[in-house]
């Protein structure tokens, strides 16, 4: 389906962590979306955030994206995808859990086979 796009828009007024948003700039897809939940910390400059409950920041956003030239959009497109493969590529999550897990066993909060230790 998303190479049949041209933009994604992610029009929420609530969001935990929107997968939606991760495969669509990983198909080099344009985003726009609301700013709520983690939908900021996915994006980063790749992604277009609004305000959300705003129909007309949702345009604004929307304009933005179809006024870019087709080598700016082209950039924005590369940008969202390798932000994508630096910050949520399995090799980096799997990093990120193993820190997670360091730390808990450091301050003695591991919990292995139900007992905490």
């Amino acid at each position: 389906v998303y190479p049949a796009m041209d933009l994604v828009t992610l029009s929420s007024e609530y969001e935990t962590f929107p997968l939606v948003l991760l495969e669509a700039m990983s198909s080099e897809l344009a985003c726009v979306a609301t700013n709520v939940g983690d939908c900021s910390s996915i994006g980063g400059e790749a992604l277009r955030l609004v305000e959300p409950k705003n129909s007309s920041a949702l345009a604004q956003g929307w304009r933005y994206i179809a006024d870019l030239g087709e080598e700016e959009r082209r950039t924005l497109s590369e940008v969202a995808r390798a932000q994508v493969e630096s910050a949520f590529s399995l090799k980096t999550t799997a990093i990120k859990y193993l820190e997670i897990y360091r730390d808990y066993e450091l301050k003695g909060d591991a919990v292995v086979g139900g007992v905490r230790g």
